[in-house]
């Protein structure tokens, strides 16, 4: 958990005050394709672990956040695994496949 102090209204932090953020880390690791990724899940104030039973949607937004972060990390392992991350940056993929005709 992380905590970040809240502003007040002049710019200034409030003294003592402070707001507890609960994130999960997502590590998925491939040892037979050497590929590892990781990712954060969004923030959502741990206080929300005090009112999970009473609101449902308290469970909703928290389900939200971790099946984001499956999505992430799952997309990331997918680009690693078919090797797109290794294509030039700013070149449109169709650009980088193209082979030079050596009839030209």
């Amino acid at each position: 958990m992380t905590s970040q102090s809240l502003p007040s209204t002049e710019g200034q932090p409030i003294e003592g005050l402070k707001q507890a953020q609960l994130q999960f880390l997502f590590y998925l690791m491939d040892p037979s394709h050497n590929l590892a990724q990781a990712t954060v899940t969004q923030a959502v104030p741990a206080q929300w672990l005090e009112i999970w039973d009473e609101f449902d949607w308290v469970e909703d937004l928290v389900a939200e956040a971790l099946r984001v972060g499956v999505e992430v990390i799952g997309q990331e392992y997918i680009v690693s695994r078919m090797g797109w991350a290794t294509r030039a940056v700013g070149q449109p993929i169709a650009e980088q496949d193209e082979k030079p005709d050596s009839n030209s």
